[in-house]
């Protein structure tokens, strides 16, 4: 007889469901790196704009490539050679494109020397040969060995050296404020461990700094962009030359529409570059002078070590009107009938070009050796205190404004800010923090902040707002 099969009713689980399968999990930092930074160069190389510089020919790396070349440049920029860190400065170019573009400054006073064998583009090389190149005036070339050997293996290598020439150095030391050295290749350049910099012709159009990532041709700016935010001393200075000249406004001419605003900003830009040079840090507040009374009886500023320096404003009046007298009776004849009178200058001065050229180099000496002084100043604790006419009226000073009224801050990334983007007040130092604290209470003054790590940034007030502007401590882009 067949049993029957029993059916066994299941009971239900006193377990609790499988759970489905987790989320993947979420990074623990948002740092960005090299790779980070693929996507906006690309974009940004295919739609650079003309006034960069940038040559529309220049060769660009593959995918691969790029990510090697700064990947390879970002650790590099973290080791050190026998306790020295290094900047590197590293172009993109090949052989062929620089023989075509023979008509290049650069390349007819100083031919790029090329390496008798291209080496490996590796950390270990970047260590043995950058020590030996001094990356204000030269620059290593890499390319891809195809490029030199058509039948080699596909990798990136080191094979040359280009002199970018004297007045390249001088102009990123902010000595002048132009210079024909750069072909408008894609360079990058680290100054620091894990900074990047990526540039075509003059302008930088990616950075990689403090784990964060900024593209676009507006990243970062000259002092020459925001001309706009110091339009009123320049005007100043442009009716004191006039009026060395017996004339109540300067001509304009078409081969120079403004000698003012030439010295100026590149007295600032001195500036920036020697205190960012000195690595400790500074802080400058310029004032106008009829508000620097007002700061300094408000108890808001205390300026611990007053001075009085005018030496360097004197010295920019009298650079400025030398430059006006010499294109006026040198290069552009059209304007001699204008200065028939011209009493600041001596009348034998002006009959003997060689004592003339003399005279203004003395100037020139005077305005460094000020502005030296000035950079060292600034070690000392405190702000240095100059007016926007570049008095400078005292250093050490302490800033005593307090965070009685609500700042609301605003990151420009465009000279007309037309870019702008609210920030948190508390994300910064006590540096910054009282800078941008001193704006907002004296509207018509600014600040020029250095950090330590030689980053620097121009802020001021406007309307309600105090906005920033990060900007280059070198007259041109090598950060």
């Amino acid at each position: 007889m067949k049993r029957k099969k029993s059916i066994r009713r299941l009971r239900p689980s006193s377990r609790p469901p499988r759970p489905a399968d987790p989320k993947p999990p979420r990074p623990f930092t948002r740092f960005r790196y090299p790779r980070d930074l693929l996507t906006g160069i690309r974009r940004g190389w295919r739609g650079r704009p003309g006034y960069t510089g940038a040559d529309p020919d220049a060769p660009f790396p593959d995918d691969a490539e790029l990510l090697k070349l700064l990947e390879t440049i970002y650790h590099t920029s973290f080791l050190t050679e026998e306790g020295r860190r290094m900047t590197l400065h590293i172009t993109y170019v090949t052989p062929g494109f620089l023989s075509k573009k023979a008509n290049y400054v650069a390349i007819q006073e100083s031919i790029p020397l090329q390496l008798a064998s291209p080496r490996p583009f590796t950390n270990t090389e970047l260590l043995r040969i950058a020590p030996a190149i001094d990356p204000w005036s030269a620059s290593l070339l890499v390319c891809n060995r195809r490029d030199i050997e058509p039948t080699a293996r596909n990798e990136l290598v080191l094979w040359g050296i280009l002199n970018l020439r004297s007045d390249w150095h001088r102009a990123i030391a902010g000595e002048h404020g132009a210079s024909d050295g750069r072909p408008g290749v894609l360079t990058v350049t680290s100054s620091r461990p894990g900074h990047i910099v990526v540039n075509a012709g003059w302008q930088p159009f990616a950075i990689l700094a403090n784990g964060e990532v900024s593209t676009g041709w507006n990243v970062a700016h000259r002092l020459v962009d925001l001309l706009r935010v110091f339009r009123t001393p320049i005007v100043q200075l442009d009716l004191e030359v006039a009026h060395c000249f017996g004339l109540e406004h300067l001509p304009r001419s078409n081969m120079y529409d403004n000698w003012s605003e030439h010295h100026y900003i590149n007295a600032l830009q001195r500036l920036l570059f020697l205190a960012a040079e000195q690595g400790h840090g500074a802080c400058f507040l310029l004032v106008p002078e009829t508000g620097v009374a007002k700061a300094t009886a408000s108890g808001k500023l205390d300026v611990k070590y007053p001075l009085s320096l005018p030496s360097l404003a004197e010295a920019l009046l009298s650079s400025v009107v030398g430059s006006v007298d010499r294109m006026a009776k040198g290069h552009y004849g059209e304007l001699a009938d204008l200065f028939e009178v011209i009493p600041y200058i001596p009348p034998e001065i002006l009959a003997n070009p060689l004592v003339s050229r003399r005279r203004q180099e003395s100037v020139d000496q005077a305005m460094e050796d000020c502005w030296r002084l000035i950079a060292r100043l600034s070690q000392v604790d405190g702000a240095v205190l100059l007016t926007t006419g570049l008095d400078c009226l005292g250093f050490g000073c302490e800033i005593r404004v307090g965070d009685e009224a609500a700042i609301t801050l605003k990151h420009a990334t465009g000279p007309a800010c037309r870019h702008v983007r609210t920030v948190s007040y508390e994300g910064y130092g006590t540096r910054h923090r009282s800078a941008f604290r001193f704006c907002n209470a004296f509207p018509g003054a600014f600040a020029m902040i250095v950090s330590q790590d030689g980053g620097a940034k121009l802020c001021t007030r406007i309307g309600e707002d105090v906005v920033f502007w990060v900007v280059s401590p070198s007259g041109l882009f090598l950060e």
